[in-house]
C-alpha cells in the first residue's frame, strides 16, 4: 500500500512562542481555500509548538503543485515554521 501524500508544518520556537501571524494567515488559507484537506494538528510544546500533517490524497498533481506553492508563499517567511513532505511526526 502506497503512503499517503503528506505536506508537514511545525510551527516552532526558541523560547519565546510560535509565530502566531504566520499561524492565523496559513489557518484562513486553510480554511478559505482547502476546507476540505485532512488537516490533523498535533500539539507538543509548552509554548505553542504544533506540527501540521497535512493528507493531500484528496488533490491532484496540479493541486497538489499549488498548494505546496501557495503554502510556501505563507509559510516561508517566518524562521519559525519548518515545512516538509515526509511522514508526520505525532
Amino acid at each position: 500500500m502506497q503512503e499517503p501524500q503528506m505536506f508537514v508544518v511545525n510551527f516552532i520556537s526558541f523560547g519565546a512562542g510560535i509565530d502566531i501571524e504566520t499561524q492565523a494567515k496559513f489557518d484562513a488559507f486553510l480554511e478559505t481555500k482547502y476546507p476540505n484537506l485532512n488537516v490533523e494538528r498535533v500539539h507538543w510544546g509548552r509554548e505553542g509548538e504544533v506540527n501540521y500533517c497535512i493528507n493531500l490524497d484528496r488533490l491532484s498533481e496540479m493541486q497538489r503543485s499549488d498548494f505546496v506553492r501557495e503554502s510556501t508563499e505563507i509559510l516561508g517567511r517566518s524562521s519559525l515554521v519548518k515545512i516538509s513532505e515526509k511522514p508526520c511526526c505525532r
